[in-house]
């Protein structure tokens, strides 16, 4: 134990030497964030600046008014929690990462350094209004493009002169854009020992879900989505697992953290229920990417993010282009965002909705389209928790003498085993069309109608 304390030491100490100065920022949940000269210079980039002005929860103002925090302001959060990640697991295994995966003080200075690069940069390539724009985005060889390809073309591509061609990274790390982007996606560009630290920055356990929790619960004045976060980082182990046929490391949780771990899922159901999915939200989010659509015509398409040109009109697109165009339009959208005039649900199916009552819904949603209702449908078919070989692992002991075996915690976990998918739907109907939806709801004898 002694010698890993040592060894953790020494490597904050390189740091500190080759990259000098320190910088603080001060965020609300985890006080002073600590940045080096480099990452400052990276912060200060227009990629980064931009997330100053994108939204982390877009229109959720209009239900809780003071969750008008961005991405700026979280990414930050997640580069202190995945800091913190990975001084535990160094601290705890780094004797054995040297023995086992061959481990030197080069090689892990190098993969703190891409866990705090990838944590720092991960949501630069969202969309405005965050999550609201993804089913803008176009559709490239077959394949839709999400935020996270936006994010390591936006990394690997347009941030080269602060991370590839900076003189501090330079002078002794030599750390490229693409091996950062490479690091965040799990592609095999990366040394494969370095990728055990991957699950820090994507992961049902990752520094993005412990900080957004937290973070969007202080802002939106709730509870909902506390939970102990110290107890969790003082017992993440990495454990052995099989995947795929093959023997591998995961991050996983000490026995003595299981409770904490249960209370980070229930943490995420319900916030899912109470914020994320709540429904005027999901009525504003449709407004919003409605609004988002009608700004980038002729073609309604989000950039591609493979050409330079493409990168470069993205980048000019933030919630301060959104509300730009909001204001000065008279779209039915608009003025439902302007106005507080949102669409209304008139119906909804129970949280776990069997197969019965779907196709209910669905005869529902035809009737109204077909009676010009211009009805529409939210759908809450993400899980906010996934089981199988993608969930939180418990390790089977405490020791550190050796990689310990893991488990699914939903194996170990009566309150986790019980876990169900959220199968929700809704339908909504614009402000004025409400009573007469319900009525034909009503006539139609369902039960679910809410006006």
């Amino acid at each position: 134990m002694d010698d890993d304390r040592q060894l953790t030491k020494t490597i904050c100490e390189v740091c500190v030497r080759v990259m000098v100065g320190r910088h603080s920022i001060r965020i609300p949940v985890h006080g002073f964030i600590e940045l080096d000269d480099w990452e400052w210079d990276i912060v200060n980039h227009p990629v980064f600046q931009r997330l100053r002005r994108i939204r982390q929860l877009a229109f959720s103002e209009h239900i809780y008014p003071g969750s008008t925090h961005t991405r700026f302001e979280h990414s930050l959060g997640v580069l202190h929690v995945a800091t913190k990640m990975f001084d535990v697991l160094q601290r705890k295994h780094g004797a054995l990462m040297g023995e086992q995966l061959r481990f030197d003080n080069e090689l892990l200075q190098r993969g703190r350094r891409l866990v705090r690069l990838a944590a720092l940069l991960h949501d630069v390539g969202h969309a405005p209004l965050s999550h609201s724009g993804e089913d803008l985005m176009p559709v490239v060889n077959g394949k839709r493009v999400d935020h996270e390809d936006y994010s390591g073309m936006l990394i690997a591509e347009s941030m080269k002169d602060v991370i590839d061609n900076h003189r501090l990274n330079q002078e002794r790390l030599h750390i490229t854009g693409r091996e950062v982007a490479s690091f965040y996606m799990g592609k095999p560009d990366v040394s494969a020992n370095l990728l055990i630290f991957r699950d820090i920055v994507s992961g049902q356990l990752d520094a993005d879900r412990m900080d957004y929790l937290l973070r969007d619960s202080h802002h939106c004045g709730v509870t909902y989505g506390f939970y102990d976060i110290d107890r969790i980082l003082d017992t993440l182990v990495f454990v052995q697992v099989a995947e795929n046929d093959a023997p591998g490391l995961k991050i996983a949780i000490e026995p003595g953290g299981r409770h904490a771990a249960e209370g980070m899922i229930l943490a995420r159901y319900f916030m899912f229920e109470q914020v994320y999915f709540q429904k005027t939200r999901m009525a504003y989010d449709h407004h919003g990417a409605a609004c988002l659509k009608e700004a980038i015509k002729p073609d309604g398409t989000l950039p591609d993010p493979h050409t330079e040109v493409g990168r470069k009109k993205y980048l000019k697109m933030d919630d301060w282009f959104l509300f730009e165009h909001i204001r000065s339009s008279n779209s039915l959208d608009a003025l439902a965002i302007l106005q507080h005039m949102h669409d209304r649900r008139v119906r909804e199916t129970s949280e776990v909705a069997d197969e019965k009552e779907l196709r209910e819904h669905e005869e529902v949603m035809k009737m109204l389209q077909e009676k010009g209702m211009d009805a529409w449908s939210a759908d809450a078919s993400k899980s906010w928790y996934k089981s199988g070989s993608s969930e939180i692992f418990i390790a089977t002991d405490s020791s550190h003498a050796a990689f310990s075996r893991g488990r699914p915690l939903t194996k170990v976990s009566e309150t986790a085993g019980k876990i169900r998918d959220s199968k929700q739907r809704r339908i909504y109907v614009p402000l004025g069309k409400k009573n007469d939806a319900a009525a034909l709801i009503g006539q139609k004898g369902d039960g679910h109608g809410l006006a």
